[in-house]
């Protein structure tokens, strides 16, 4: 699973990269936002309640590269 998560991970990655050499931060948040909505089986788990529900996911997309 954890291969298969980072796999999509990294093609997401590619596919921002691909449409802007360096995207913002907003625009990483928006791509992770949208994904969450679309697949929310995707959201990480968030220490202590947090309600940034997309912020696991973008550091995890931004860090592919």
């Amino acid at each position: 699973m954890a291969n298969t998560r980072k796999t999509y991970l990294s093609q997401v990655a590619s596919a921002i990269f691909g449409f802007k050499k360096y995207p913002s931060r907003e625009e990483f948040m928006r791509v992770a936002d949208q994904i969450t909505r679309m697949y929310p089986f995707l959201k990480s788990p968030l220490p202590n309640g947090s309600k940034i529900v997309s912020g696991l996911l973008t550091c995890s997309i931004y860090y592919c590269f």
